[in-house]
């Protein structure tokens, strides 16, 4: 009996600390906000939502897409379960290159940094870790990992971390 006791109250404070944590999640529209325009590039209507969901939790998502030429380059903000899946390809730490692809971790500003990158291609995709319920993810074409995530610094990474505090 006090077993079940015992795990009852662990269950609660779970709860309790999910519920504290989800508390705090901004609007979509305010991360829209912090999707701001990148000089040199054309950005579409950004879009975006709040989603609570008994399984999951609650989230928060917003995504913009920006263009310049053939370039293209689609920044999503996300929160939540989701922020953390999408971080745990690169949180083991591995790291590959070979003649075709890329896999990368590094730091940049104090934030943890995945890339992904097809050589031949020149598309890949970047997460920014910028808390623990929190990425900022980019999916890009026509460029190297390099200008892309060069083209994200253009971004307010700061803000964006400040939403999720």
């Amino acid at each position: 009996m006090k077993k079940n006791a015992a795990l009852f109250v662990i269950l609660y404070l779970l709860s309790l600390a999910a519920l504290a944590e989800t508390a705090t999640l901004p609007d979509y529209k305010v991360l829209c906000d912090r999707l701001a325009e990148i000089p040199d590039w054309q950005a579409s209507q950004c879009e975006g939502m709040k989603v609570d969901n008994p399984m999951m939790g609650e989230f928060v998502t917003a995504s913009r897409t920006y263009t310049r030429g053939r370039q293209r380059i689609q920044v999503t903000i996300v929160s939540g379960i989701q922020a953390r899946m999408m971080w745990s390809p690169y949180a083991a730490g591995t790291q590959v290159e070979n003649a075709e692809s890329l896999v990368k971790i590094t730091k940049m500003n104090g934030y943890p940094i995945g890339i992904t990158y097809d050589k031949r291609n020149r598309t890949g995709g970047i997460v920014v870790q910028l808390g623990f319920q929190a990425v900022m993810a980019a999916e890009f074409e026509q460029m190297d990992w390099q200008s892309a995530l060069k083209t994200l610094q253009s971004l307010d990474w700061k803000a964006m971390q400040a939403l999720f505090r």
